[in-house]
């Protein structure tokens, strides 16, 4: 089911490594070896943050998120309509099914 989502026009799913401890650790080449590892075929970014965030994350800045992993959706209007730590698979399967 998930497959048919990822190669949805409504939905598109990627993941953003924010930094806010370990960056030494947490780098962008990391990321591309877990993606290649995994085969994982969706989109992967990396936010180190900047000076201004002291070097925190400014997606966890931008949308308040905390910890690792969070889920954030944001729909068509770039308007956020989920953001939190736990997801509810079955709800939030739910959820995306609707916008077929």
């Amino acid at each position: 089911m998930v497959d048919v989502l990822c190669e949805s026009e409504q939905v598109a799913f990627m993941a953003v490594q924010t930094i806010f401890e370990g960056e030494e650790s947490n780098t962008y080449d990391q990321i591309i070896e877990v993606q290649t590892k995994y085969n994982l075929k969706i989109p992967f970014g990396h936010d180190p943050g900047d000076g201004d965030s002291q070097s925190r994350s400014t997606i966890m800045n931008d949308y308040r998120s905390g910890g690792t992993p969070w889920f954030i959706f944001i729909n068509e209007h770039n308007k956020v309509v989920f953001n939190d730590f736990h997801v509810n698979s079955k709800k939030a399967i739910a959820y995306l099914l609707t916008l077929r």
